[in-house]
């Protein structure tokens, strides 16, 4: 597991590059969260999305490659009614689209993180997604631990409703665990 670190440092921010092969996500150890601007941005709404499957390869010169989805009616902002409604045709329109997909296109490995780069598809539309990403593999397990966050443009996947009342950009943040398969 190639690592760039300071010596004797217990605590990096380095970038680390796992060893080759295929990790699967494990959805009950990983979660996606979200926050948007709500009233005219007067507060925020924050909410949960479960991870329902995933896929990391790297290869064996380093390149990395990742799938994962979420279902669309797993988002959870705590409250149902609101729920209820991001699911229905205006929005996710979860009956015709029941997954959220990401699908990288590139990773490239910075000094302190990786920046993905992909395709997020939700409520039918496709657009633009880029992450960044941290990571650590486990010695004692081989698991990779992932963080990554981004900022997804809702507009580009055509949900334009109620513009004051929900921001634009939904910040996201993913905790992910993976395991070789």
């Amino acid at each position: 597991m190639p690592a760039h670190q300071i010596p004797g440092d217990s605590i990096s921010t380095a970038v680390v590059i796992p060893p080759s092969g295929l990790f699967r996500i494990i959805p009950t150890r990983s979660t996606i969260s979200f926050t948007v601007p709500h009233l005219f941005g007067i507060r925020s709404v924050a909410g949960t999305m479960a991870v329902e499957e995933g896929d990391i390869v790297v290869s064996d010169t380093g390149q990395v490659k990742v799938a994962a989805s979420a279902l669309t009616l797993s988002f959870d902002t705590g409250n149902p009614k609101r729920d209820k409604d991001i699911a229905a045709a205006k929005f996710l329109d979860a009956d015709r689209n029941p997954r959220i997909t990401f699908r990288s296109k590139v990773a490239t490995a910075g000094s302190t993180a990786w920046s993905v780069k992909g395709t997020l598809d939700a409520a039918g539309y496709g657009a633009p997604l880029e992450l960044t990403v941290t990571g650590t593999v486990s010695p004692s397990t081989g698991e990779l631990a992932i963080n990554a966050v981004g900022k997804v443009d809702r507009y580009a996947h055509g949900i334009t409703k109620m513009k004051g009342m929900i921001g634009r950009y939904l910040e996201i943040q993913i905790h992910a665990t993976a395991r070789k398969a």
